[in-house]
């Protein structure tokens, strides 16, 4: 049997499969191997809200989902993942088929925007009480007779972290939310994105030390210059590195690489730290989610962190990408074009969301000791 004729063989079984599954009464999905849908069942189109034929996987669920289903197809590998869709959580299974992939989507119980808010506040309230509990503690010590300047010192220290910490909430908090209506702008300048990360990385490298950890930076010599927002980008890599210092043990490794593909930049953060696992990776970016760090255990962070990074990113025309596996590590990629998206401006008004508050005190204050706050 030549090349061809298994061609047409395996399209006239795919024919056959989309008559019988026409009125299918599950959420299904046939799409080619690269991810362009091929077939939806008439639920799927019912919970899409429209037909979805011919438009990518990725176009209907997260970049990061559509990513790992596709890459497992290819390794002819079944797969089973979770993921979510306007505010539904779905669990997506495929099944590699003859050079196609079949999957289907089965909305999770009671999954939906009352419980993902609620998620959502119960996050942001655990970060809120926490910090407002660490500023009570401190100013009950300040307020005691006979108080020694050490500390007097290192009380003052808990009180302008966990302030920090507090305009840190309700920066994210509030800029998510202009996110969401359109109403957060890039304040574009033309700059060495190399010598940015460089200068970025230089500040991050004590206090990585003071915990143990190796910061390793590898970044070109030469000038790389394109149009980019400085605070933000800063605070989407510092949200990143804050998540990388909190989940990476003592004698852990962080490092940041930096290259020019073609007409894009690729910047990779990776930590050899606890990773984050494999059910909750596709809701790693919503804004309503859990922390990674809180999902294991740890203390601090409301997990809106990724999502600011994410939005940075879309600001910005380019993409941001998560591989994660518990216990070994995790790697983020942003990549973002040299040239400004169609129809941004460079001469915007400057806007600065740190509110002259140190950008790295600001956005690692989840992390870094309160001794770093001791003015």
């Amino acid at each position: 049997m030549t090349d061809k004729d298994s061609i047409s063989r395996d399209s006239a079984v795919i024919v056959k499969i989309m008559e019988l599954l026409g009125s299918f009464d599950e959420i299904l999905v046939i799409t080619t191997s690269s991810g362009r849908i091929l077939f939806a069942s008439s639920a799927a189109k019912e919970f899409f809200l429209s037909d979805i034929t011919g438009r990518n996987i990725n176009d209907i669920i997260d970049d990061n989902s559509a990513s790992i289903l596709i890459s497992q197809g290819f390794c002819g590998n079944p797969i089973t993942l979770h993921t979510e869709y306007s505010g539904s959580r779905l669990t997506l299974s495929m099944l590699p088929c003859i050079g196609y992939l079949v999957i289907t989507a089965v909305p999770s119980p009671g999954a939906g925007f009352k419980e993902t808010r609620a998620e959502f506040s119960f996050y942001a309230g655990c970060e809120l009480r926490d910090a407002l509990s660490s500023l009570f503690s401190a100013f009950s010590v300040l307020s005691s007779k006979g108080l020694t300047e050490e500390k007097r010192s290192k009380s003052l220290g808990v009180v302008n972290r966990n302030l920090h910490r507090l305009l840190r909430l309700t920066n994210n908090m509030s800029d998510l939310g202009r996110s969401l209506t359109d109403e957060w702008s890039l304040n574009p300048s033309s700059s060495d994105i190399s010598a940015f990360c460089k200068d970025i990385a230089d500040t991050l490298i004590p206090h990585c030390r003071a915990r143990g950890i190796t910061l390793v930076t590898e970044c070109p010599d030469y000038p790389i210059v394109c149009d980019f927002d400085k605070e933000k980008l800063e605070r989407a890599i510092l949200n990143i590195f804050s998540n990388s210092m909190l989940n990476t043990k003592e004698n852990g490794l962080i490092s940041l690489h930096l290259k020019k593909q073609g007409n894009n930049i690729i910047i990779r953060i990776f930590d050899n730290g606890c990773g984050i696992p494999e059910a909750e990776l596709p809701f790693a970016f919503s804004h309503y989610s859990a922390p990674p760090a809180m999902a294991l255990g740890k203390r601090f962070g409301a997990g809106f962190g990724l999502a600011v990074a994410k939005a940075v990113m879309t600001l910005h025309g380019g993409s941001i990408m998560l591989e994660s596996s518990e216990n070994e590590g995790t790697t983020v990629t942003l990549s973002l074009c040299c040239g400004l998206p169609k129809g941004t401006s460079a001469v915007l008004p400057q806007t600065v969301s740190s509110g002259g508050f140190s950008p790295l005190l600001l956005e690692l204050s989840s992390v870094l000791d309160s001794r770093e706050y001791i003015v």
